[in-house]
């Protein structure tokens, strides 16, 4: 027997040794230049046999993988093959250069078509045994391409919203690119349609070049609140322009006056006593919004007559319906207009989509339409200091991209709680769910914290109550002594005011003193707020909102044609005093309206927007105006305050049922 064949049978031996006839040695007992490998004492020559037939092991599975050096864009859901082990039992550990684009388990995320092509190296680390090694593979991953218009298809528009002057019933027509499955619209139609809705019209647009459509329009700045007729002259003051770039897929606002102002308010009349007598504004810097860094795409098109200026109907919908609560939704089967939701069920809901699982390019444009509304309209990216909503949702990207359709829209759900911001809820269902417009609740582990921790405190007040005041829980009205009415407002709504005259109507005449308890106020209706607050006062009332996105604040004076009830006012606040809580008690601590006494409030000084995804699943995010505190004057100007986080207290009570502090409290304050 030749000697090599000795060698070869004698690591081969060595080899099952070590794998299968394990001892109970230890390294103390072996001699020399022994080793204990897997129990056995094993020489040098023996260790460098064994080390040598691990490495061949382990290139010899290398060579089986097979990795593309390109990745094209194909417009579906693609991965790659990495095998977590080989046949002669070496085991594979993956990692990515760009995790971004090739996930560390293969799932491959094509860059924007804004990006050049991306060289990532994928790594691989192999063990065989005593052998390991790195093994890098370059693989270039092209961009998606820009979207190209592959047909065309004529909807029902319907409106749903008798408050809102736009016809009924219209044709449009939609464009679809790509052989995909969303909706184009053209941008100077869109407007002829929704032009009763919106301050400008297509008379307000021009065209600087072949690729820019740009609005230039005066807002209303001394209109008043919510329907009244007010003033409604524009101030050439404050010209604001909105430029849509289709060559590098850019929307460029002048500042977000421009949104917060385009919106006529419904017919419905909110208030007929509610009116800005006053503005000041700083106009806030431009704002570029590069929708093309997140892949989507504005095209033109020519139907050989006239160029059509197409744009996904989710962003066109999205930003004509910002501040004005009239939204677009799409089912697959025809376009209808709502601000409450009307209609919705047995339209939207009800489409041939219904149970079908959901495109890859709906699921890749709701998350990429998620990002950038983050990123550019919700005013938590500054008061929080996030860097990149990208970096906060990618680890949900390849589950959102490949998992079944109910699934599909938990995940979503995942990521607004993700958020852990109270005012980023309300996940409903898209029109691909079996159950379409329904609300999704995950698990408890995955919700939102923010909201459970309000809720928590509502809960543990609400048990406190019904243990002092029985089943029934807190009177409406109660009193401490004969001088001081405690009045519970629990939420800000269109009826709140009417109910709150009603309960003051009703008091004695030995009441000299009324406390407005907010406790368990979880939010509302600015407009409501302030109704309530001119039945506090005949002064103008002072108030501000701050755009941190481009910098922009308005500050409002407004008076109330309403009856004042003449009391010495205390607000009774919380942790769980909440949004329209927050807000009112901010207002009332600025004009010396009321005394704010109890705990700190809860914050959420943020409105809510509704947002429409491509997919169909909603939710309401926060927006990008927050309500601030002010200190300062008309004629010297203001210093504004974050109140996000709450409006501290004039005066802390750490029982919050105990009327005797109340009591002791007013009576020091009344001295």
């Amino acid at each position: 027997m030749s000697k090599k064949r000795i060698n070869i049978l004698l690591i081969l031996f060595l080899v099952f040794m070590h794998a299968g006839c394990q001892t109970n040695l230890d390294n103390d007992e072996c001699s020399g230049d022994q080793i204990l490998i897997n129990g056995i004492c094993t020489s040098d020559e023996e260790q460098a046999l064994i080390h040598l037939e691990h490495q061949k092991l382990l290139e010899s599975d290398i060579e089986m993988i097979d990795l593309p050096e390109v990745i094209e864009s194909l417009h579906e859901s693609q991965s790659l093959s990495l095998p977590l082990s080989g046949e002669n039992g070496t085991s594979f550990t993956w990692s990515s250069s760009h995790p971004g684009i090739i996930s560390e388990d293969g799932f491959i995320f094509n860059p924007s078509f804004k990006s050049p092509p991306i060289d990532v190296t994928i790594t691989v680390l192999a063990k065989n045994g005593t052998y390991s090694n790195n093994y890098d593979y370059v693989i270039t991953v092209l961009p998606n391409e820009e979207v190209i218009v592959t047909s065309l298809e004529q909807v029902f528009f319907t409106n749903c919203e008798e408050s809102v002057d736009i016809p009924n019933i219209q044709i449009l027509d939609i464009y679809f690119v790509d052989n995909g499955t969303i909706p184009y619209v053209d941008y100077e139609t869109f407007v002829s349609v929704i032009d009763n809705a919106i301050y400008y019209n297509v008379t307000d647009i021009s065209y600087p070049s072949e690729d820019k459509i740009k609005v230039v329009y005066d807002p209303i700045l001394s209109a008043s609140i919510l329907g009244n007729p007010g003033i409604l002259e524009g101030d050439s003051r404050y010209t604001q322009s909105m430029t849509i770039d289709f060559a590098n897929d850019t929307i460029t606002l002048s500042s977000f006056l421009f949104l917060m102002k385009q919106a006529v308010v419904s017919n419905e009349i909110f208030s007929e006593d509610l009116f800005i007598s006053d503005t000041i504004l700083d106009e806030g810097d431009e704002v570029i919004i590069p929708f093309g860094d997140y892949n989507i795409d504005f095209t033109t098109y020519g139907d050989g007559e006239n160029t059509k200026y197409l744009m996904p109907l989710y962003v066109i919908s999205f930003l004509s319906s910002y501040m004005g609560g009239y939204y677009f939704n799409y089912n697959g089967e025809g376009i209808y207009g709502s601000r409450n939701g009307s209609c919705l069920g047995e339209n939207i809901g009800v489409s041939n989509t219904n149970g079908e699982d959901v495109p890859y390019d709906a699921r890749l444009a709701s998350y990429n339409f998620f990002i950038v509304s983050l990123e550019y309209f919700s005013a938590h990216k500054q008061y929080r200091g996030i860097n990149s909503y990208e970096d906060l949702l990618k680890k949900y990207r390849q589950e959102l991209m490949t998992s079944e359709t109910e699934d599909y829209y938990l995940t979503l759900t995942y990521m607004v709680n993700a958020l852990n911001d109270a005012h980023a809820h309300y996940a409903y269902t898209g029109y691909y769910s079996e159950t379409p417009l329904t609300p999704i609740f995950p698990n408890d582990e995955d919700m939102n914290l923010h909201r459970v921790y309000i809720a928590a405190h509502m809960l543990s007040l609400y048990t406190q109550y019904e243990e002092k005041y029985g089943a029934s829980g807190r009177p409406q009205v109660r009193y401490i002594e004969d001088n001081i009415a405690v009045i519970v407002v629990n939420v800000f709504t269109d009826d709140t005011t009417n109910t709150l005259k009603t309960n003051l109507d009703s008091l004695p005449t030995s009441v000299d003193t009324v406390v407005i308890d907010l406790t368990t106020n979880g939010g509302g209706s600015l407009n409501s707020v302030l109704e309530i607050l001119g039945l506090m006062t005949n002064e103008p009332i002072i108030f501000h909102s701050y755009v941190g996105v481009d910098d922009t604040s308005l500050t409002y004076e407004i008076v109330l044609d309403e009856i004042i009830y003449d009391y010495d006012w205390y607000f009774l606040v919380s942790n769980g005093s909440y949004s329209a809580a927050t807000i009112a008690s901010a207002i009332a601590k600025e004009n010396d309206i009321a005394t704010i006494i109890g705990q700190n409030t809860a914050g959420g000084s943020t409105g809510r927007l509704p947002i429409i995804f491509p997919c169909g699943f909603t939710y309401s995010m926060p927006m990008y105006n927050t309500f601030v505190f002010g200190e300062g004057n008309w004629e010297d100007g203001y210093n504004l305050f974050s109140i996000e986080a709450g409006v501290v207290a004039d005066i802390h009570i750490k029982n919050l049922l105990n009327d005797a502090e109340i009591l002791y409290i007013i009576n020091q304050e009344s001295r």
